[in-house]
């Protein structure tokens, strides 16, 4: 179909909701080079996003629960409802805690003296060098706080968890690498 290459090919052009540095063009390929052995490994702290998920998923509840009620025109059986808050929130809670859990464990970061190994925020395994990062940008999703570190032209937005554990070992490892002037530094606090 030929007009669907160029609808493509326009859409391409248009990605005014993206970054012009989030994404690699399409003839460029992106490789990240192994992580030295003496690269300290760090964890996304569990608590944060264990909150943040749980809650997410109340709220979604409350207005899907608002919405079915509404349908059915505000008639509740109360008996009913409160097994199924009792019987839901527990199950609610146990898959918070397995997602976070996995999170965790399979989208560590590590810091190194050549540079930063983190994910984009698909979860794409990235590397930024401490002189390819141009500038960083403190982001907010709730409690969660990350800093989108951005490279050089083509190298992509790197989000990275600042609720690391243990937290004053991550800052210390920032620190002691990321060489003076940094624009990393002003973020960590």
């Amino acid at each position: 179909m030929p007009g669907a290459t160029a609808d493509l090919a326009a859409f391409d052009r248009a990605n005014i909701a993206i970054d012009s540095n989030e994404w690699p063009s399409q003839n460029q390929v992106v490789t990240v080079p192994a992580i030295p052995s003496d690269a300290a490994r760090f964890r996304m702290a569990i608590l944060p996003p264990l909150i943040f998920i749980s809650i997410g998923a109340l709220v979604l509840g409350f207005a899907l629960g608002t919405v079915i009620l509404a349908k059915h025109h505000y008639h509740l059986n109360w008996v009913i409802a409160s097994k199924i808050i009792l019987f839901s929130i527990p199950l609610l809670l146990l898959y918070a805690l397995v997602f976070t859990l996995a999170i965790s464990f399979l989208f560590p970061s590590f810091i190194c003296a050549t540079g930063i190994y983190g994910h984009s925020f698909l979860g794409g395994r990235q590397h930024l060098g401490w002189a390819e990062i141009i500038r960083v940008k403190k982001v907010c999703l709730g409690n969660l706080v990350y800093l989108r570190l951005y490279g050089k032209e083509g190298r992509g937005v790197m989000w990275f968890p600042l609720f690391q554990s243990p937290p004053a070992a991550f800052r210390n490892e920032i620190r002691r690498f990321a060489p003076p002037g940094h624009p990393i530094l002003g973020h960590l606090e």
